[in-house]
């Protein structure tokens, strides 16, 4: 929470790493950015896009998981220079619902896997693709140098849970009776670049293939090249191994275990791997007239199997490759426990949405910023948590001597920060 005391004619700052901040993001004019991408608002609203984003995540890194929190923390901001404002709860949520756009409808897919009750099994599928926010998080990533243009990435994909008993959440058949979403996500480097919100009754299937061919042709709009895909199981179809054979894209996905067992029984070229402590095999697979490769790893205890287009690395390399694909579940994991996917601010599936793409900016704009300032100050790393950096560097008194930020002394040394404002 931000607090101000005030000492003859100064106004203190007891949480001024936002004013830090602030003044670092004005340097690169990433204010000016936000507004390009985003476009203008209104000639009659008070606040852009791009104050509104910016005090919602100084808030959020000030300690304010729900949006009623920035009440407390952005009136402190009346004092920079930068901003002069506080802002509103009702103001972020009017904002959210701009960006927001209308769900799309699609049948369900693998009906009888996934939907086991009456309630849902008539209803088609609700999608929310946000196509002006994820160009949004693609222009923040590659305008903050966290994606490279002309570089060959691999793209993870992988689809998480949200409970939540918001209304548009679905019941998600867990056998525990829960309701919430099934968000997609598309990560590169453990950088989100491209999101898209279902309901909880979809299934992993749901829009797979075009979900990642629209994110890599939204990439490529930017000069950002996808190289290699990288996915679990549920991308195991005909549709997906031609479409990446047609595009020239490599892949790796996991098999089911019946189609893994079926071929350990076929093969015969096992070669014992001391790296992974199992035997490996691979032979040729055809699905629907596209080649590709299985790629079979057998334990005493375990049987499986990796699909992948690629003939020019090994099978311990193509185990090895599949089992590097944690970003995406890593993303969630901070989305899920830092960056508010937790507790939702909306009450629609399409509002909600655009917020938790507003949180994925949250993420990608403070992994920019512990990446800079862990390079000039020595208690701050590259890879510390939210809650940590609240502690170690938003948690500083500040002041104002015109325009000019002075941090009060402590044991820590925040001299070195000046060269980032």
């Amino acid at each position: 929470m931000f607090r101000q005391r005030k000492n003859s004619q100064e106004v203190f700052n007891s949480l001024g790493g936002g004013d830090a901040i602030i003044q670092m993001l004005k340097k690169i004019n990433f204010f000016k950015f936000i507004d390009k991408v985003l476009g203008q608002r209104s000639k009659r609203a008070e606040y852009k896009y791009s104050e509104a984003l910016i005090m919602w995540f100084i808030s959020f890194c000030s300690g304010g998981k729900r949006l009623e929190n920035i009440k407390e923390n952005s009136p402190a901001l009346k004092n920079n220079p930068v901003l002069q404002k506080a802002i509103s709860p009702d103001t972020i949520s009017y904002i959210i619902k701009e960006l927001s756009v209308p769900n799309t409808e699609k049948d369900k897919v693998a009906k009888s896997r996934y939907i086991k009750d009456t309630e849902t099994i008539n209803l088609p599928n609700e999608i929310n693709n946000n196509e002006r926010m994820n160009r949004f998080l693609i222009a923040t990533s590659k305008q903050l140098g966290l994606l490279k243009v002309g570089v060959k990435y691999i793209l993870d994909y992988d689809t998480t849970t949200i409970y939540t008993e918001i209304k548009g959440g679905r019941k998600i058949y867990d056998g525990k009776g829960s309701r919430g979403y099934a968000p997609a996500l598309a990560v590169i480097n453990n950088i989100p670049v491209y999101f898209e919100n279902r309901n909880g009754d979809s299934s992993p299937k749901l829009n797979l293939t075009q979900t990642i061919t629209d994110a890599i042709d939204m990439l490529s709009e930017f000069g950002i090249i996808v190289d290699t895909v990288r996915v679990d199981r549920a991308a195991f179809s005909g549709e997906f191994i031609k479409t990446m054979n047609k595009r020239n894209l490599k892949f790796v996905t996991r098999i089911n275990d019946g189609i893994a067992i079926k071929k350990a029984l076929e093969v015969s070229n096992w070669e014992v791997n001391k790296n992974l402590n199992c035997q490996l095999a691979s032979s040729n697979y055809h699905l629907d007239g596209s080649w590709s490769r299985i790629v079979v790893e057998k334990k005493p205890e375990y049987i499986g199997g990796i699909l992948t287009n690629i003939r020019d690395l090994s099978n311990e390399e193509i185990i090895s490759l599949y089992r590097t694909r944690g970003d995406a579940e890593n993303v969630f994991r901070s989305m899920k426990g830092e960056f508010g996917w937790k507790i939702l601010a909306m009450r629609k599936l399409e509002h909600n949405s655009t917020y938790m793409m507003i949180q994925l900016f949250c993420f990608i704009l403070f992994k920019y910023l512990v990446r800079k300032i862990s390079a000039v100050l020595n208690f701050v790393s590259e890879n510390m948590e939210l809650k940590t950096f609240f502690v170690r560097f938003m948690r500083v008194v500040t002041n104002w001597a015109r325009d000019t930020l002075k941090f009060k002394p402590d044991k820590r040394d925040f001299s070195p920060i000046y060269a980032l404002m």
